[in-house]
C-alpha cells in the first residue's frame, strides 16, 4: 500500500523534475556546468534544457578556490538552508556572532536561512555548498551588516 502523501503541485514538481515520469540519468563536470554561474551546477536558475540539473528543491555548488580569496561583504539567503563540506584545505567562515574554521577533509557547517556569513580561504581549497530549496532571488549580499560582529564594532 503506498502511504505517500503528495500535492498536486509537488507531484507536478517531481514530475517536471524527473522528466514527466521517465527515468533519467545526467553525466557531467561541475567545473564545465558551474562555470557561467560561479560555480553552482544545479538550481532554479538554469533553464529547462539542462534536464534534472534545472531543479527548485536544491541549488549545488562546486567552488574551487586559491588562498586569500574572500567573500567580504555578508551574504544571506533569506528562506534556504545552506550546507558546505570541504574536500580540501583551509576556509574560515564567519557568522554575525560566530567563526568556524573548516580544516580537515570532510568538515561541515549548516547554517539557517536568513543567516548572514562571509569566508575566507585560508589555503587553497574546494568545496561543495548546497543549498535548499532554490528560490529565485532569495539570496542577498551587503558590505556591512547591521548586527553585532565578533571582533567587529556596531
Amino acid at each position: 500500500m503506498n502511504t505517500d502523501r503528495t500535492t498536486p503541485k509537488e507531484e507536478a514538481d517531481q514530475e517536471d523534475t524527473l522528466g514527466n515520469g521517465a527515468h533519467s540519468v545526467v553525466a557531467g563536470n561541475v567545473a564545465v556546468d558551474g562555470a557561467t554561474h560561479r560555480g553552482w551546477f544545479m538550481g532554479h536558475f538554469l533553464e529547462k534544457a539542462c534536464g534534472l540539473r534545472a531543479t527548485s528543491a536544491v541549488e549545488v555548488k562546486w567552488g574551487a578556490y586559491s588562498a586569500g580569496e574572500e567573500r567580504s561583504s555578508w551574504g544571506m539567503s533569506e528562506r534556504a538552508a545552506t550546507l558546505c563540506i570541504l574536500f580540501r584545505g583551509r576556509i574560515q567562515f564567519r557568522f554575525p556572532r560566530d567563526e568556524n574554521l573548516l580544516a580537515c577533509e570532510g568538515e561541515y557547517l549548516i547554517w539557517s536561512a536568513g543567516l548572514p556569513h562571509r569566508w575566507k580561504v585560508l589555503e587553497e581549497s574546494c568545496v561543495l555548498t548546497v543549498r535548499w530549496p532554490s528560490i529565485p532571488e532569495a539570496y542577498t549580499e551587503h558590505r556591512t551588516w547591521p548586527c553585532d560582529t565578533i571582533g567587529e564594532e556596531s
